[in-house]
């Protein structure tokens, strides 16, 4: 995710713990694993993205725009089960990948001790080692990597060397002849397997410089590999010719086309067009607003909608006047969940809670705080003496996030704020407003969870402690709120999603709700459209992480 995504990560179980037993899919054959039942092998694929994705980098990207293919190209040591296509839980489940097994955990939740799979190799067909995992975890955070974030800093010294970049991450111990790899973690944490099965965990070779590799991909170990690299253009996924045979019949052997060439096109009409022309097989973004109607009816046998577990909001970084808790509270009475739906077409599902529904903490039971109520959100602006102050809203040019800051922007002008938008090219938005210097006011986000647990939102995006100078995913930075921190790092100590665990995380997501960090407004849903010569019914691949896994999709 999502995530931080553009779009991205779906539905999971609310009952998933931490620990996930292991399964494996497909069949032994060179072509791949399992299609997902029926469909043709082979041939080429041709996608089209809206935007480039932030980086084809495992280290540094994170969008479902970069995830979707580069999980295809690189591998963890655990992965995620492909699951039978439909989005559903199965493809929730964290299962061996570079590993030969499930790693043995202590009993404190300190240490994990996995053990390589034989032979693996690179797709410049060098061997694996396992040191690799330990250069690839000290790769990203020595690039400040918005997921440095996530758990790898709970490594033992990782915190420590992310911030001097000195002295390497002495919490992994590994052994070469042997294949082995022992982590061991400065405190427990309940979301570490799911944080080593998502692509910034993915090994890379030790040599791999600490940059920005986006347009010359490092070797992978997926099925998949990249080629004919062309930056805010276009890109080829092409088969691995080193693909190792100890992945072989496993679920990251699946990879039914022979290539997947992947281009840009600024205009989702215009991709919907291309679609229903034969000349595009598959589009990431959702199609226009004015076209769903149209799609629904006449392409019903090739296009679908499924629910995604994603929380859409406009951010409000505590800084003046976003530092007055009347001011976001004014925020939020004033945003009306229907006008902002309609302008992105239907496709949100209306919400007030950080977790989505399917996410552990989710409570039905809890109330808007924030029902719609302009005046109210006009008084309290006056209350508050920052009437007429100069807002600026960050936003990118894409036409649906055009459409819906336009509101946004209306609508802090109608409450007595001076509003203006800023745009930002869609590639590089998340990592500017995740610069702190830059000093973002307000703005959209959104987010797709990484994996089926609490603090995939609720850490990563509100923890106070995670705020840093960039590669921020906390665009509050509510710095200050000492509380909520603590709160939330207790939180995360917690090894299992019992009942009262997840009573507790839902209490914190009420505590946001009061201290109105966010103005949310909807959970997203997300669109599978295929062209006519696309197997629709056998191999759409919607995945309940990746959202959709292109090494599924296959031709009639």
């Amino acid at each position: 995710m999502g995530k931080l995504g553009r779009r991205a990560l779906v539905l999971l179980v609310a009952a998933l713990s931490m620990l996930v037993i292991a399964s494996c899919g497909g069949d032994d054959d060179d072509s791949g694993g399992s299609s997902g039942g029926g469909g043709t092998k082979g041939g080429t694929l041709n996608i089209d993205h809206t935007s480039y994705p932030d980086f084809l980098d495992p280290g540094l990207s994170y969008t479902v725009d970069g995830w979707e293919a580069l999980h295809l190209a690189y591998t963890g040591l655990v992965t995620f089960a492909n699951g039978n296509g439909d989005a559903g839980t199965e493809g929730a489940k964290v299962i061996p990948g570079l590993a030969k097994d499930m790693p043995k955990i202590s009993d404190d939740g300190l240490t994990y001790e996995f053990t390589l799979r034989d032979n693996l190799k690179f797709s410049d067909g060098t061997p694996v080692k396992a040191s690799d995992f330990k250069h690839s975890i000290e790769r990203l955070l020595e690039q400040d990597s918005q997921g440095a974030g996530l758990g790898y800093t709970t490594i033992k010294g990782g915190e420590e060397y992310l911030k001097s970049k000195k002295g390497g991450v002495p919490g992994i111990v590994t052994d070469d002849a042997k294949k082995s790899i022992k982590i061991t973690l400065s405190e427990p944490r309940g979301a570490f397997l799911y944080e080593l099965a998502i692509p910034f965990a993915s090994v890379v070779p030790g040599d791999t410089p600490a940059k920005n590799m986006t347009k010359d991909p490092p070797p992978g170990t997926g099925c998949y590999m990249f080629k004919n690299v062309e930056l805010n253009r276009s890109y080829d996924l092409v088969r691995n010719p080193n693909f190792s045979p100890s992945l072989k019949g496993t679920d990251v052997d699946q990879c039914n086309a022979d290539t997947i060439h992947v281009e840009v096109d600024p205009q989702t009409s215009s991709q919907v067009t291309k679609i229903i022309r034969g000349d595009l097989d598959f589009m990431v973004d959702n199609p226009p607003p004015d076209r769903v109607a149209e799609l629904k009816n006449k392409y019903k046998d090739r296009f679908e909608q499924f629910p995604t577990n994603s929380t859409f909001y406009f951010f409000m970084n505590t800084e003046a006047p976003f530092d007055d808790l009347k001011v976001r509270q004014a925020v939020n009475y004033a945003i009306d969940v229907n006008a902002i739906n309609r302008a992105q077409g239907g496709v949100l599902s209306p919400a007030h809670t950080t977790l989505p529904p399917g996410v552990p903490g989710y409570d039905s039971s809890q109330s808007d705080l924030y029902p719609f109520d302009l005046d109210k959100a006009k008084s309290l602006i006056k209350e508050s003496g920052h009437e007429g102050d100069d807002v600026t809203v960050w936003s990118n040019p894409e036409p649906e996030t055009q459409r819906t800051m336009e509101y946004y922007a209306d609508t802090l002008n109608k409450i007595g704020l001076n509003a203006k938008i800023k745009n930002i090219p869609a590639e590089e938005y998340f990592v500017t407003i995740g610069t702190r210097k830059n000093k973002p006011q307000t703005g959209w986000a959104n987010w797709y969870q990484d994996y089926p647990h609490p603090s995939d939102f609720i850490d990563i995006l509100l923890n106070p402690d995670n705020v840093v100078d960039v590669g921020n995913n906390n665009y509050s930075y509510n710095a200050s709120d000492k509380q909520l921190a603590q709160e939330i790092n207790e939180l995360n100590k917690e090894p299992e999603l019992t009942d009262d665990v997840i009573k507790r995380w839902g209490d914190v997501d009420r505590e946001i709700q009061e201290k109105a960090y966010w103005g949310i407004y909807g959970n997203r849903k997300q669109s599978t459209f295929f062209s006519e010569r696309m197997d629709f019914d056998n191999c759409k691949g919607e995945h309940a992480v990746w959202t959709h896994h292109w090494g599924m999709f296959c031709k009639k």
